[in-house]
């Protein structure tokens, strides 16, 4: 079903009009790229805080955790100090005995969200564009088809080709029988 399908035939469109429609039809298309593009931005901006949001117990506890380690951690050094200057003789001085853990799992977890919420906005914004596009051929096509009375002319735009001609997903089928049999594709 198409994104026209109300549309009605437009047949007591003079020339004229439809001249100005088809750059009607281009500006407002226009307009709303710009608008997705500008949606596109807010949503990006917006990953941050929603990860943090999300995120924000376990962040808090990270906070104490990390404090709790200051006060452990300062104890150890101010030791482990002591401990190379009474060796020094024999051992190089470290500036530092201790680092900080890295959080794995919360941090792999909050990159699988943050990239989550980047390929859904990013799918989203192709998915309107996609749309967009198909909106203006199909107005631009229902303004220029009623325009048509020869039978050549008609025959013209129905001889251009569609996606399942142009994208036909033969290679894939080909690469896959390949690597099936056994074949890597190498040459």
């Amino acid at each position: 079903m198409s994104i026209t399908t109300d549309l009605k035939p437009a047949d007591e469109i003079r020339a004229g009009e439809r001249r100005e429609l088809k750059s009607l039809v281009k500006i407002k298309i226009k307009a709303l790229r710009a608008e997705i593009d500008s949606r596109h931005a807010e949503q990006m901006a917006q990953i941050s805080a929603r990860v943090a949001r999300h995120f924000r117990d376990d962040d808090a506890r990270i906070v104490e955790f990390d404090r709790q380690l200051d006060v452990i951690v300062a104890a150890a050094e101010r030791k482990a100090q002591r401990l190379f200057a009474e060796f020094s003789d024999v051992v190089d001085s470290r500036s530092s005995v201790m680092s900080r853990p890295y959080y794995s799992r919360r941090q792999t977890r909050r990159s699988e969200f943050r990239s989550a919420l980047l390929r859904a906005i990013e799918s989203e914004r192709a998915a309107a564009l996609q749309r967009l596009s198909t909106l203006e051929s199909e107005l631009l096509e229902t303004l220029t088809l009623d325009a048509l009375k020869t039978d050549a002319a008609k025959q013209f735009v129905r001889d251009i080709p569609g996606i399942d001609s142009l994208m036909t997903g033969r290679r894939l089928v080909e690469i896959e029988a390949r690597f099936m049999d056994g074949d890597d594709g190498q040459p």
